[in-house]
Order: structure tokens, then sequence, then C-alpha cells
């Protein structure tokens, strides 16, 4: 896979890297996604969805707080992709519980490790 750091949000508190492995695209998203950094997130995931992998992959298995801005970004990227073609690995206590309690369970495709979202197993 190749790695393609993408420069930390302007205020430092989220960082991205975007890696590529065949047709499919995994963004790897550590820190705080919230209204001040959601934008950032926006314009990586967008960027990626532009060259229509077959599967693109949000890691965010080292998001720290995920807010309703955060989310947005979700669905937003589920709208744009077609069915299945988004998976979401979420791990640890808080993002899941954030995915669940907002619904976003019934409509994302949650995986519990990178490994298994990219081989499309989700912890369903």
């Amino acid at each position: 896979m190749n790695d393609a750091v993408v420069p930390q949000d302007p205020i430092g508190r989220m960082s991205t890297v975007v890696r590529w492995s065949g047709r499919a695209v995994v963004v790897r998203v550590a820190g705080e996604v919230d209204m001040l950094t959601a934008p950032h997130l926006e314009d990586v995931v967008s960027g990626v969805l532009r060259e229509t992998p077959e599967a693109a992959v949000i890691d965010l298995s080292e998001v720290a707080f995920l807010s309703v801005a955060g989310v947005s970004v979700l669905v937003r990227a589920n709208q744009r992709t077609e069915p299945g073609a988004l998976r979401v690995v979420a791990t640890g206590r808080l993002v899941p519980r954030i995915l669940q309690l907002t619904g976003l369970t019934s409509l994302l495709t949650i995986y519990p490790s990178l490994d298994a979202a990219l081989s499309g197993s989700p912890a369903r």
C-alpha cells in the first residue's frame, strides 16, 4: 500500500493518512473530529471519493472525539458511494457508541478492524 500523509487540519487536532491498495482506499483518522476539524476531513474524503474507489475505508480507530459534524461527514460520504462501498472502522468505546446513538449503525457497515474492513467481514 502507498501512504500519502495529508497535512493536519489547520488547528492541529486531527490528522489523516490516505493509503491506496489496488482499487481500495483507506483514510486513517486520528485525533478529534469536531466542527473545526470536520471540514478538513470532508475535503480529504471528498478527494478520495472523486477517484471512485471500489471500497472506501474510513478508519476511526484512533479518533478520541467524534462530534455531529464528523458524523455528518460519514453520512455524506455514504450518500456518495455505492451500497457497501463505504466501510467504517470503529473501535474502543466512544466512537462505536456515538455511531450507535445516532443510528448510523443501521446505515453504515461498521468493522472491528482495518483487516476486517479490507476483507469485507463486518462485525455484525
